[in-house]
């Protein structure tokens, strides 16, 4: 099997190429990437040079059989709505026409869990949306919704939560805390990826989460003992920090939190896994487990 790449050197990617490489079914990897240097010798790889957006401008001598959009922007907030929208909208269409204009049949596409919120921001508008043109362009589609992805050496999402325990003592948490999370290991996530990519799936929207379904003040009090420190929890309204952020992004002025983050934390993200584990056999760690895997326990 030969698969194309975008977002290979990001978080997720980079686990998921990792993935690939050790898959004996996998004959090559192309990876599209503004860096001049990835982290493998591997034989399997070849690296290509250019921007996602321009990706309909490249052509591949070669027959693949999948392409891979693991590449997205703007989720935690440090991107404005339009570009957010422009880049990861944009770069979807831009797949597809790569797709059609060297023969490849299958694209496979990360989404978010976050296309399921009541109240959608730009980031998950531009995957709602995504999803739309990839479902109606012709080819054979997976579309993956994976919840909040963490672990190794993620600098967001719930490293923050980690951050303010250690650094403050307490975590602010928008809304009552009483709202299902159910975070994801990378590992575990680009596993599913690997298997579903290897097996031909299509056809097919598969969500993805985490061993555990639990509140978000269950997941920021679990965090604090595993890092063996006490939190408080902090609870504001979340409508005073939305109506001045709406303000913000209505200027398409960036800033490190974003009115979809504050949806997200105040809204139901669980997801049922049973019919994955079924069909996989992938075993997931508990998330006290895989915090513990990362090093970030303490005794």
């Amino acid at each position: 099997m030969k698969l194309f790449i975008t977002g290979g050197t990001g978080f997720l990617g980079s686990v998921c190429v990792e993935k690939f490489i050790k898959s004996p079914e996998v004959e090559k990897i192309y990876i599209l990437t503004h860096k001049s240097q990835i982290n493998s010798s591997s034989p399997k790889i070849e690296i290509l040079q250019g921007d996602i957006r321009n990706l309909h401008e490249i052509s591949i001598a070669d027959n693949i059989d999948s392409c891979i959009v693991l590449a997205s922007a703007g989720v935690h907030g440090k991107t404005s709505e339009k570009l957010t929208y422009s880049i990861n909208y944009n770069a979807t269409e831009s797949a597809i026409k790569f797709c059609k204009r060297n023969n490849i049949n299958r694209i496979i596409f990360t989404s978010s869990i976050n296309v399921n919120l009541p109240k959608l921001g730009a980031y998950a508008r531009s995957k709602l949306d995504s999803e739309k043109i990839i479902r109606e362009s012709g080819l054979n589609y997976l579309i993956f919704r994976p919840s909040l992805i963490y672990g190794r050496k993620c600098k967001f999402g719930l490293y923050m939560i980690e951050k303010f325990i250690r650094k403050f003592g307490f975590v602010p948490v928008f809304g009552d805390g009483k709202k299902l999370e159910q975070p994801i290991h990378v590992d575990e996530c680009a596993e599913y990826i690997n298997y579903y990519t290897l097996n031909n799936s299509s056809g097919r929207i598969i969500e993805l989460g985490g061993f555990d379904a639990m509140t978000y003040n269950d997941l920021c009090e679990k965090i604090a003992s595993c890092m063996n420190k006490r939190v408080k929890l902090l609870h504001v309204p979340a409508w005073p920090f939305l109506s001045v952020l709406k303000i913000f992004e209505s200027l398409n002025i960036s800033l490190p939190i974003s009115s979809e983050q504050i949806y997200h934390v105040d809204s139901d993200l669980s997801c049922n896994m049973q019919e994955i584990y079924q069909e996989t056999g992938i075993t997931q760690k508990s998330f006290i487990e895989n915090f513990s895997r990362d090093g970030i326990c303490e005794s």
